[in-house]
C-alpha cells in the first residue's frame, strides 16, 4: 500500500486502485514467487511546497522518499501609501525562496496595476 503525502496528486499508478479518502492511497494485490521482484510506477504532480512524502508500506517494513520543492514567497510594498492626484508611487516586489531547494525553472512574475495607476519605468 502506497500513501501519497501532502503535496502530491496523483497521475497515474500502474495496476493500482486509487482510493481518494485520506490518506489518498494506491493498493496493488501481488504475487510473488520466491526471488521474484516486480516494479510499479506512480506518477505524480507535485501541488504542494515544501519537503513532501511518498511511503510505502507492505506487511510492518517501510519505505518513503522526500523530495524537496522550492517555496516561493512574493512580497509587495509601496514608499507611498497614501499618495495624491498626480504623486508617484514607487512599488518594490520581492520574492523569498524559504525551501531547502534552488529554484532551477524561470520564475515568472505578474503584477498589475490597479485602476487609476499609469505606468511609469521599470528599473
Amino acid at each position: 500500500m502506497m500513501f501519497l503525502g501532502e503535496g502530491l496528486k496523483l497521475i497515474s499508478a500502474d495496476g493500482g486502485v486509487y482510493d481518494d479518502k485520506t490518506p489518498f492511497t494506491i493498493t496493488w494485490t501481488v504475487n510473488l514467487n520466491s526471488g521474484e521482484t516486480k516494479s510499479f510506477k506512480v506518477v505524480a504532480k507535485v501541488i504542494g511546497y515544501g519537503n513532501v512524502t511518498n511511503s510505502l508500506v507492505v506487511g510492518n517494513k517501510t519505505s518513503a522518499v522526500d523530495v524537496n520543492v522550492p517555496e516561493i514567497i512574493p512580497s509587495k510594498d509601496a514608499n507611498n501609501k497614501a499618495p495624491n492626484f498626480g504623486d508617484s508611487i514607487d512599488y518594490t516586489i520581492t520574492v523569498n525562496n524559504i525551501g531547502k531547494k534552488q529554484m532551477l525553472k524561470m520564475l515568472l512574475l505578474l503584477d498589475h496595476l490597479a485602476k487609476g495607476l499609469k505606468y511609469i519605468k521599470f528599473f
